[in-house]
């Protein structure tokens, strides 16, 4: 027998109030449960991902901003362990504690990035509004040290390069210095003739030259590094140094180049720097490098297919940073031969004169080396320190006022819903388990007898109002409408 709406309706009016005591029950237990639940505050800061720091070689700023790759690669850093535990440090917690305070924090950590912009909303969960917000503050400043310290990384090691040789070279300068003093002193010659010292200065020069030259080479296979690491991290295929080693027009540009430093270097021992001789030579070595260039990228270019924008302007980058190692290990080469041939000129001098010489050039080299190294130095440190993050702070995390656990109202609306289902199914149980016969449906359905009729039911009390105004219309004659 299928039941109607009406029915259904039937069924819930007649277990209404087992309905009505469920739903009250339940809300006012949930109310007070609510009540009684400790108050959970969330804290927020929203940060904005900004183009790479200086220093830094990365090139998301020239593709018009920030790759959604690393948006997400800044969301999953900020979800991350070590993060966290910068975080936890920060704040003096226990971060060995796995049932503590920081553990509860980092489960109370979520990021979400917005979509269609270089956001990120940064929020804290904690029993303490206090602590949400100091904790979501400290977060995002561990970020912003960590993404400043990995943008400082090839500025840093290149600093770090530099104070290296910085102490190897000041304890070599001072090995330098006693050896003249105790020659001098041992075979009375004071200065070197004039000859001997045009001879010191040019070679001077040219060990200084060589030395800018290393140093450059290392600048340029450094920022190469970085840059074939980043690449690596988005395709498979890395550029090989030995590929282009190996190509012979690269091979002939470098000897080509390394022939036209030395000719430079000559022509300034006669000429100005802005002299037409010498201008003409840089307008040649100008030449040679932007040929050099395109011929490795011409040769890469053959090895590399379907690249997106962001790899192929790093290969670009790499492209330019392999040229520039290729240039100055030309120039290092070239300086090296002119250095040689210098050092001919010395061996022709008087056996006495030859080891001062040598003594005073190799001083005035780690002088000259020395103060190079110097300015580097300082260079670096400055660039070091104007490395900035890729991160700012648009809005710090505040002080919550209202905490979002638990919402009271919400929770009993759920419950008073929760109650009205359950009610409804339990009368609907009830129902369906009682068996008892109602209808004549069901005497036809059970039984499988016809029903031939029906009596009518009445309640006691008509009953006997019917019976006693039968007896008082008997006794006094009068009808029951008139008693009525």
């Amino acid at each position: 027998m299928e039941l109607e709406l009406k029915d259904y309706i039937k069924i819930v009016w007649k277990r209404r109030w087992l309905i009505a005591s469920i739903f009250v029950v339940c809300v006012i237990a949930a109310y007070f449960i609510s009540g009684a639940m400790t108050p959970v505050y969330r804290a927020s800061t929203k940060i904005l991902i900004k183009t790479a720091g200086a220093g830094q070689f990365d090139l998301f700023d020239q593709l018009g901003g920030t790759v959604r790759n690393q948006v997400q690669n800044y969301v999953e850093i900020l979800k991350s362990r070590s993060l966290a535990k910068s975080m936890g440090e920060s704040m003096g917690l226990d971060i060995t504690d796995k049932t503590g305070r920081f553990a509860a924090l980092r489960k109370g950590i979520s990021v979400q990035p917005i979509q269609g912009s270089d956001t990120i909303d940064v929020n804290v969960e904690s029993t303490d509004p206090l602590e949400a917000a100091t904790a979501a503050n400290a977060l995002v400043e561990a970020f912003k040290k960590r993404t400043q310290y990995e943008n400082q990384a090839d500025v840093r090691a290149a600093r770090e390069f530099i104070e290296k040789q910085l102490l190897t070279v000041q304890g070599q300068l001072g090995e330098a210095e006693n050896s003249v003093q105790a020659y001098q002193s041992e075979t009375g010659v004071v200065q070197p003739t004039q000859e001997a010292t045009a001879i010191i200065n040019r070679l001077t020069q040219l060990e200084t030259a060589r030395a800018e030259a290393e140093v450059a080479i290392f600048e340029a296979e450094a920022r190469r590094e970085e840059l074939e690491r980043q690449l690596s991290e988005r395709e498979q295929t890395v550029i090989s140094s030995q590929t282009l080693s190996e190509n012979p027009v690269v091979a002939q540009y470098r000897k080509a180049l390394a022939d036209l430093q030395i000719q430079h270097a000559q022509a300034l021992e006669k000429y100005a720097s802005h002299h037409p001789v010498v201008a003409a030579i840089d307008g040649q070595i100008a030449d040679i490098e932007k040929r050099l260039a395109a011929e490795i990228e011409r040769v890469i270019s053959t090895e590399t297919v379907t690249l997106n924008p962001v790899r192929q302007t790093l290969i670009q980058q790499a492209l330019q940073a392999e040229s520039e190692v290729i240039a100055a290990q030309a120039r290092r080469d070239g300086l090296d031969r002119m250095i040689g041939e210098a050092e001919k000129q010395i061996s022709r001098l008087p056996s006495q004169e030859v080891q001062l010489t040598r003594l005073i050039r190799n001083r005035s080299v780690l002088e000259n080396i020395y103060i190079m190294l110097m300015e580097k130095l300082e260079e670096f440190r400055i660039s070091e320190e104007m490395t900035t993050a890729d991160v700012q702070v648009i809005d710090p995390a505040e002080i919550p006022d209202v905490p979002i656990k638990p919402r009271k109202m919400m929770n009993t609306a759920v419950a008073g819903m929760l109650a009205l289902f359950v009610g409804c199914g339990l009368a609907f149980l009830i129902e369906y388990m009682d068996t008892s016969i109602k209808t004549t449906q069901d005497v036809e359905q059970y039984l499988g007898l016809p029903v031939l009729g029906l009596i009518p039911s009445a309640k006691l009390e008509d009953q006997i109002s019917k019976s006693n105004k039968t007896r008082f219309s008997q006794h006094t004659g009068r009808g029951a409408e008139d008693y009525n």
